[in-house]
């Protein structure tokens, strides 16, 4: 609901105002009489009290605010739709359609009008977490390409450590297979990697570092060295610890947009037995929840771009 002082705000700015003023101002400096600008004055007052509030201007300003939202969502569409994959893009078109076939019935009707102004914002959240869905695959997927890539030179030692990574990244895939959720599959085989990768430079450095413990005891060592070493390992824990935390917010992100996605259907279908504040109740909680995953995905992804996305694994 657009605020009273936003309507006044809005009526003195636009245009036909602007030219009114304008030309009482002009008619006034030509005939060099204050006449013309006092009745535009006056006219001005009279505009502004009663414009502002009329069912008219109340129209005019809900129009435009659906066309800008709409030419919103069709930008972010078009950005969205050039990286994500013909499954998304279909399940968005889909859900679109729902929502446009409430155009002809309700748009009109001040009592439903913000429902189908939630709708709206709930779409364009479902867009953006489909590009956020993009990023975070790609950056899963490039960091467990790394990390199968410098696994041989982790596990090439004859080693008990060594073969037990062996054993493990053979069942990775064996293991992730057992889960149901598509999502929650592909980021179990994807992690298993880079879990294996981050947990065998653990390994190794430990190594180092009791190498040097022994060689600090025997009063040759440098605890300067093993504090370095150290604080290594605990970069390679929290670089664990963040991809794990990404693998966990996209399972997140899909769980709640399978939710939008059966909400907004439910709606649909629900949409003639119930009153408009039953319908907008439901989709306030939808978005309130849709942003409280957002603010989560937000702290924990650490790119703005999806050029940006490589978290480089260090040796």
């Amino acid at each position: 609901m657009i605020s009273m002082g936003s309507r006044v705000k809005s009526a003195f700015t636009e245009q036909g105002n602007y030219i009114g003023l304008a030309a009482a101002l002009g008619l006034s400096i030509a005939f060099l009489n204050p006449l013309p600008l006092v009745m535009g004055i006056i006219g001005e007052i009279a505009y502004l009290l009663f414009v502002p509030d009329s069912k008219w201007y109340s129209d005019i300003l809900a129009k435009r605010d659906k066309e800008g939202a709409f030419a919103r969502r069709q930008r972010l569409k078009e950005k969205v739709f050039e990286v994500v994959g013909y499954d998304f893009r279909e399940e968005y078109n889909q859900l679109e359609s729902v929502r446009t076939q409430l155009d002809d019935d309700y748009a009109a009707r001040p009592d439903w009008r913000s429902v189908i102004d939630r709708l709206d914002t709930l779409l364009s959240k479902y867009l953006e977490f489909g590009l956020l869905d993009y990023q975070l695959r790609n950056y899963i997927q490039s960091l467990s390409t790394q990390a199968e890539e410098e696994l041989p030179d982790l596990i090439q030692v004859d080693s008990k450590e060594a073969d037990d990574l062996r054993k493990r990244l053979a069942n990775t895939q064996k293991d992730a297979s057992k889960y149901s959720d598509g999502t929650v599959r592909w980021v179990e085989q994807q992690m298993g990697a880079i879990r294996l990768f981050f947990q065998g430079q653990i390994d190794s450095i430990q190594q180092l570092v009791n190498e040097e413990e022994v060689r600090i005891a025997s009063g040759g060592g440098n605890a300067n060295n093993r504090d370095t070493l150290l604080k290594r390992i605990d970069i390679q824990r929290m670089s664990l610890n963040q991809a794990e935390k990404i693998g966990q917010g996209l399972v997140s992100l899909n769980q709640q947009m399978s939710l939008m996605e059966e909400t907004i259907r439910l709606i649909n279908g629900q949409i003639r037995s119930k009153q408009p504040g039953q319908v907008l109740a439901d989709i306030e909680g939808l978005v309130d929840q849709s942003e409280n995953v957002s603010n989560f995905l937000q702290e924990i992804t650490p790119f703005e771009d999806t050029t940006e996305q490589q978290l480089m694994l260090s040796r």
